[in-house]
């Protein structure tokens, strides 16, 4: 079964910024409907278990240039995961796979000037995720999707972290407990046209078995 489980509706963007949907999709052996619905969480803040140190994340400030993409996709990480730990969730873990897949999605984004979690050529998320070999489609996995593209002040990961907690889609997948590993991809430049030095995030989870 594919669920496409938290479509979740897009934060009102400020100025030359855009914030994409966020997704969830969920698979199960020997079943075979397709879905859709609307998911707004109100999250529920729980702090972090006493003595643990929420980490540090350098770069978080930076707009990434194609030189310091990957810096980026560490900051992103790095910062979903502060999210989760002050709510006492566990951190994700950094997936090689996962990361090529969002990294691939958000060049592919501002090559080919659009914004979606689906290519014009209608190759989704799954599609993207399979062919990195993270998981086989006959076994059981979930998998979700937050993306986004700023410009200026709206390009750092710490702003577009601070966009997808505001928006009850993305917010979702950034604290759902059940996924276990993410993978962030940053691309130096925008989907779009801007005046502004800009960047495009997508970032992956998943959970395998």
């Amino acid at each position: 079964m594919v669920e496409l489980e938290a479509p979740g509706l897009a934060s009102a963007p400020p100025p030359a910024d855009r914030t994409g949907m966020g997704r969830s999709v969920h698979r199960r052996r020997a079943l075979v409907a397709l879905w859709a619905a609307t998911l707004a969480i109100a999250g529920i803040t729980v702090a972090p278990a006493a003595g643990s140190a929420l980490p540090t994340c350098p770069d978080a400030n930076a707009i990434p240039t194609r030189a310091t993409v990957h810096k980026g996709q560490d900051a992103v990480l790095c910062l979903v995961n502060r999210e989760r730990q002050r709510r006492g969730k566990r951190p994700l873990r950094d997936a090689a796979a996962l990361r090529s897949a969002a990294a691939g999605h958000s060049r592919d984004m501002v090559a080919r000037h659009y914004f979606d979690h689906d290519t014009p050529g209608g190759r989704d998320l799954v599609d993207r995720v399979m062919a990195a070999h993270w998981a086989s489609r006959h076994s059981a996995w979930r998998l979700g999707e937050n993306i986004a593209w700023g410009g200026g002040a709206y390009a750092t990961p710490r702003r577009i972290v601070a966009l997808w907690m505001g928006s009850p889609g993305h917010r979702a997948n950034i604290l759902d407990g059940r996924f276990r590993e993410a993978g962030a991809g940053v691309a130096a430049g925008t989907p779009q046209r801007t005046r502004r030095r800009g960047a495009t995030y997508t970032m992956d989870f998943g959970t395998r078995g």
